[in-house]
């Protein structure tokens, strides 16, 4: 199996993600204006919504170039909770808040699209992580959910 980057399948995920986001902005923005919500609470919300998942994959970022230069598999800090929280910081908090901020009714399915998307193709880079870790990275899959942190009891 190739050897995949440091991101993962993040740039296919965006190359797709992002024509349909353009689309579904120009299909409201010039033929359904009217179709907006608005405020000052959705914008406060979204701004929140978008400094989350900043830090969230500015974190996830460092977590993973130092532990990538040496082939090892992170397990712990964001990762303990997530095994993906660079698509989790994506698809949970910054495409949801822009939407917020724009108000836009017909881009509030693209955080789902982005998760089906995501459901797709995260297939390569899991199979490609079983491969390069074997038994580790399978027990790691056991503990930690692919996207939505597990609640502790």
């Amino acid at each position: 199996m190739n050897k995949m980057g440091v991101l993962g399948i993040g740039h296919i995920l965006a190359i797709i993600v992002l024509p349909i986001t353009i689309i579904l902005y120009i299909i409201n923005s010039y033929f359904f204006r009217a179709l907006k919500f608005s405020g000052n609470l959705f914008l406060i919300l979204g701004i929140i919504m978008i400094l989350i998942g900043t830090a969230i994959i500015y974190f996830s970022v460092l977590e993973l170039q130092s532990a990538f230069k040496f082939g090892e598999l992170v397990t712990d800090g964001l990762y303990a909770h997530t095994r993906n929280p660079l698509y989790a910081g994506w698809i949970l908090f910054i495409i949801p808040g822009i939407v917020l901020i724009l108000g836009l009714i017909f881009l509030i399915p693209v955080p789902f699209i982005a998760y089906i998307i995501f459901r797709i193709l995260i297939k390569d880079e899991e199979k490609y992580l079983e491969d390069a870790y074997g038994e580790k990275y399978i027990e790691y899959k056991k503990r930690v959910n692919m996207l939505i942190p597990k609640i502790k009891k």
